[in-house]
């Protein structure tokens, strides 16, 4: 076969983007960072002009890295965040800051909302637990407190939908779109016009579904040249990030878990029918591949725990450099215990205003036990939610791992350990943005099925498998950690 295509995810902190051809699989990866503005404490906006300007430097340094021509790029793809929303008038001009899924303004309204709505009706449409950050709080409160904004938005997109505008002038969506923005109807897979009727929010700024994830949604015209690529090439629709995560590890056969680990710890189930749960704890959307559907549950403030420890107390090091140096101390950090809730806890216990805590902090501690205690906090979430999955009905079959920490041995390790699970690492951490390019290659008939995809595509580690003796002694480690939490965080409620 010829011809290359590239798939590009729009995440948290940075835009990815692989390069795949359909024999070789995937030939080179780029990646491009941007800044989260916070003007205020608890605040966070992305500008959504960084990642266009991602876009056009990544594309560029994936084809340069391969030596590949623009001539022989057959598709692009976009994947991205679904939490969130930009606001654009009747222009398509940027009207504001794009507010955060992390973002934590104003949680007292977000509160009054939900409660005003019914949480359970918001959960029964929605399919999706109603936490702050997401796309109709963060509408409400632009509509409250921006009236002078929200008087000119015509048309509310998210970050891949905003990006194939810019790039085609295509207003429209996939399936997955609508999901985690509490105003969808996960039944009918579309925008909820109840919800938004009920909430003040109009239905026509939200766009059209109009296209499956794998389908065409246009061609690239002038733009092509902002990113290096040739007008004609074609832009196939995508989906969301925690989707084509799943999809780019592998994770596409019933009972198989995903487990993304970028600033949130996402769990992605697949079942080949919608298992609704009530609680809102597990939500639910269609996968990216057809006849299956995804269960996940989002537990906030993992990766931004660690992300905050380093730029703040790193001195410049790397991540792999930091999480080395917590390879030295032993098992339970000698006390140090960390309550990674720098965004709140949001599963499997809830508390919108929890804020991390470093319990039980002594005068021979130093860096690394910070560091090892807060991979330490972050794995001791894994049993619990893994217990969800099951008791919620769902099968488990095989742990795969992706994204920024699936690159760390020593945390998989632990992981494993805390769990007494195997979990398998995925090679290539860019699981978003190859699942974004399997799409592509899928719209474009340069492959014939998603088998045939990861046949090429797929690059998974050993399985990592817990020790005995660890798991046994972080049971015991875990069991404290869990009473001291109760303590500290009195509030927290259970689902």
């Amino acid at each position: 076969m010829s011809g290359y295509v590239v798939g590009a995810d729009v995440g948290t902190s940075a835009l990815k983007a692989a390069l795949v051809h359909p024999d070789r699989g995937v030939v080179s990866v780029a990646e491009h960072a941007y800044p989260m503005h916070r003007p205020q404490p608890d605040w966070a906006e992305n500008d959504p002009a960084d990642w266009y300007v991602a876009l056009s430097r990544a594309i560029p340094e994936a084809l340069a890295a391969a030596k590949v021509p623009a001539s022989e790029v057959r598709a692009l793809c976009l994947v991205g965040q679904r939490d969130i929303a930009v606001l654009l008038d009747e222009d398509g001009t940027v009207l504001a800051p794009c507010i955060h899924w992390t973002d934590r303004r104003n949680p007292e309204e977000t509160s009054e909302l939900y409660d005003s709505l019914g949480r359970s009706r918001l959960i029964d449409r929605s399919g999706t637990l109603p936490i702050p950050g997401l796309v109709l709080p963060n509408l409400a409160w632009t509509k409250r407190h921006r009236p002078e904004v929200w008087r000119r938005v015509r048309i509310a997109l998210q970050p891949k939908d905003y990006l194939a505008y810019r790039l085609t002038a295509d207003i429209g969506t996939d399936p997955t779109g609508p999901t985690r923005s509490i105003l969808n109807d996960w039944r009918h897979q579309d925008w909820s016009v109840v919800t938004c009727g009920e909430a003040g929010i109009p239905r026509e700024i939200l766009p059209d579904v109009k296209y499956q994830p794998w389908e065409p949604r246009g061609t690239l015209g002038a733009a092509a040249a902002d990113l290096g690529l040739l007008p004609g090439t074609v832009l196939v629709a995508g989906g969301g990030d925690d989707p084509a995560a799943a999809l780019g590890s592998g994770v596409v056969n019933p009972g198989d878990v995903s487990i993304g680990t970028g600033s949130s710890m996402s769990w992605r189930v697949v079942a080949t029918e919608p298992r609704f749960d009530p609680t809102g704890l597990i939500g639910l959307m269609p996968h990216l591949v057809p006849g299956r559907y995804l269960h996940e549950m989002v537990a906030t403030g993992t990766g931004t725990t660690l992300r905050w420890f380093r730029s703040v107390f790193g001195d410049g090091m790397t991540y792999e450099q930091l999480i080395s140096e917590g390879a030295g101390i032993c098992r339970g950090s000698e006390g140090l215990l960390c309550f990674p809730y720098v965004e709140g806890a949001t599963v499997p216990l809830q508390d919108d205003a929890a804020r991390a805590v470093y319990y039980g902090i002594a005068g021979y501690h130093r860096r690394a036990h910070f560091t090892r205690s807060t991979l330490e906090g972050i794995a001791y979430q894994y049993p619990a939610l893994l217990d969800v999955v099951r008791t919620r009905g769902h099968q488990v079959g095989q742990l795969t791992i992706s994204d920024g920490e699936a690159r760390s041995h020593l945390w998989n390790q632990i992981k494993a350990d805390v769990m007494g699970e195997a979990i398998t690492p995925s090679l290539r951490v860019e699981a978003p943005s190859i699942g974004a390019a399997i799409l592509a290659g899928l719209g474009t008939g340069l492959f014939a099925s998603v088998q045939d995809a990861l046949a090429v595509v797929l690059e998974l580690a050993p399985q990592v498998r817990p020790d005995p003796a660890a798991t046994a002694q972080y049971c015991a480690l875990r069991t404290g950690w869990e009473h001291v939490r109760g303590q500290v965080f009195p509030a927290f409620t259970a689902r």
